[in-house]
């Protein structure tokens, strides 16, 4: 077949530049050579062996109308319609010319498919969608881990939520679409978005368990750990903002991660120092305390009825 090709459609050799113009060196038979099929089944090919057959020997010549190339996909013959829009296409210019071109010659066995680059696209959201939730769910269990209590791990993970709204500003504030790429700044911040409130909520039940009013640790736990976090948080941002800024030589490309961090570092630092405090106190509050807390409480009071008795 390559034999053939090269034979009745030439080949391509090299560019050559002269008088700085290119041009494109073919290497052909002339055009009469192979004009019709008498010339074509008398082409002489040689084995491996170095024995030569005609062409009309092992092959019935025909002329007939068929494809460039033949692409199936799932069994199905495909082929793909490309074009490049001008200065007056509008939002509605691809629709219209569905309506309009596509549609009216569909039929039974001729349908819209998805382009292979769509289709890829999909498959690789969803896998990364899986990704990040499966993230999520070995965060929640390594801190339920941790603290012991379910309700304190559901309060940090509430950073993560906080995280992803400030991501999502973030990307339409700047323009920038939500890509493979800024996906990926999602799954960071997955596992950046907790330390913050990890720090918090445990710097708190230390204090309580040290003794100190609810109240008091929370406000305590805010002003003592408010510089380290603010430190860490502020660390992470500024390394971003080279890449959120598009510099370096494949800045554009990698934009979107860095917008998505930035936004979402900042509004989830922002929520652990006026929200978390605020939900803190209300799960403490609760009615059904835990187990936990029952015995501190149960503890305290015991404390309190031998001082009395010592009276």
């Amino acid at each position: 077949g390559g034999l053939l090709y090269n034979m009745i459609s030439g080949k391509e050799l090299y560019d050559m530049k002269v008088d700085d113009n290119t041009y494109t060196i073919y290497l052909e038979y002339p055009n009469d050579e192979y004009n019709n099929i008498d010339k074509v089944e008398g082409i002489e090919l040689t084995s491996t062996s170095g024995t030569k057959t005609t062409l009309k020997d092992i092959a019935t010549i025909t002329i007939e109308d068929s494809p460039a190339s033949i692409r199936k996909y799932n069994k199905r013959y495909r082929d793909e319609i490309t074009a490049k829009f001008n200065t007056n296409y509008t939002e509605n210019s691809e629709t219209e010319i569905i309506d309009t071109i596509i549609k009216p010659n569909l039929t039974q066995n001729v349908v819209i498919g998805e382009s292979t680059v769509d289709e890829m696209l999909g498959e690789e959201f969803g896998a990364l969608f899986i990704a990040i939730g499966v993230a999520i769910f070995l965060v929640f269990i390594v801190m339920a881990s941790q603290f012991e209590s379910v309700r304190y791990s559901l309060m940090v993970m509430g950073t993560i939520l906080y995280s992803f709204a400030g991501a999502f500003f973030a990307l339409w504030l700047s323009g920038l679409k939500l890509q493979m790429v800024a996906l990926l700044g999602f799954m960071m911040l997955v596992g950046t978005a907790v330390n913050n409130g990890i720090l918090y909520v445990d710097t708190v039940n230390q204090y309580i368990d040290g003794g100190m009013e609810t109240e008091k640790a929370i406000v305590e736990s805010g002003a003592i750990r408010m510089r380290p976090i603010l430190m860490t948080t502020l660390t992470t941002i500024v390394s971003m903002i080279p890449m959120s800024m598009a510099y370096g030589k494949n800045g554009e490309i990698l934009q979107g991660l860095g917008v998505a961090n930035l936004g979402g570092l900042i509004l989830s630092t922002l929520m652990a120092f006026f929200v978390l405090p605020v939900l803190y106190f209300i799960f403490s509050h609760r009615k059904g305390d835990s187990v936990e807390q029952l015995a501190k409480d149960t503890k305290v009071a015991l404390s309190e009825m031998a001082v009395e008795e010592n009276k």
